[in-house]
């Protein structure tokens, strides 16, 4: 606890480049498929309150029109094989617990 083991990085702090390795709450998960490989893909929703909640903000390229900005962290694509032992890729996202 407090460490993230694969990384060797401190849970919960601030590094020197203002990024935070963190461990999320679980969520759940959406499975697809890459269209042009077939290959299966794991989305991963999870969330952490690190991550700004979702807010209206306005856009000033869209002449002061708002629109919902929902903030994310996506994580690398990291390949797998699911339970049938077929190759996959997954990705996790991070959102705020509000969204999740």
């Amino acid at each position: 606890e407090g460490i993230a083991p694969e990384m060797g990085a401190p849970l919960d702090e601030v590094d020197h480049e203002g990024g935070i390795t963190t461990r999320p709450e679980p969520g759940f998960v959406v499975k697809t498929r890459d269209n042009a490989s077939g290959a299966k893909v794991f989305i991963n929703i999870v969330s952490s309150p690190h991550i700004e909640a979702p807010h209206m903000k306005s856009y000033v390229e869209l002449e002061g029109e708002q629109g919902c900005r929902v903030p994310l962290s996506i994580g690398t694509p990291v390949e797998d094989f699911d339970k049938k032992g077929e190759p996959c890729v997954s990705y996790d996202v991070v959102a705020n617990p509000e969204v999740v």
